[in-house]
């Protein structure tokens, strides 16, 4: 975020798409409310949206539900986060 921080102009959009609930892995990364407003910092969110993934696919769904998402629904097969955060935020420099 550093290096996004500083190549954006003042005001300029950032468009983040990243993994989004519960961090049940140590090794993996996945954000929490927590984390992603700390990550955040400095930006102000424009817009935000939530995803979980079903059998059938990605569907929206609230902020609230995705943050209770641990892991994928194929939690034996696959290690990817269940839900993610799509935010268009805009640089407060």
């Amino acid at each position: 975020m550093i290096e996004i921080k500083r190549v954006l102009k003042n005001h300029g959009l950032l468009f983040l798409t990243i993994p989004f609930g519960k961090n049940s892995k140590p090794w993996s990364r996945v954000y929490d409310v927590t984390s992603l407003n700390n990550l955040l910092d400095d930006f102000e969110v424009i817009e935000e949206k939530y995803y979980e993934q079903t059998y059938d696919g990605w569907i929206e769904t609230s902020k609230e539900k995705a943050e209770l998402n641990e892991c994928a629904i194929f939690r034996e097969k696959e290690e990817s986060s269940g839900a993610i955060a799509c935010i268009l935020a805009k640089l407060n420099k």
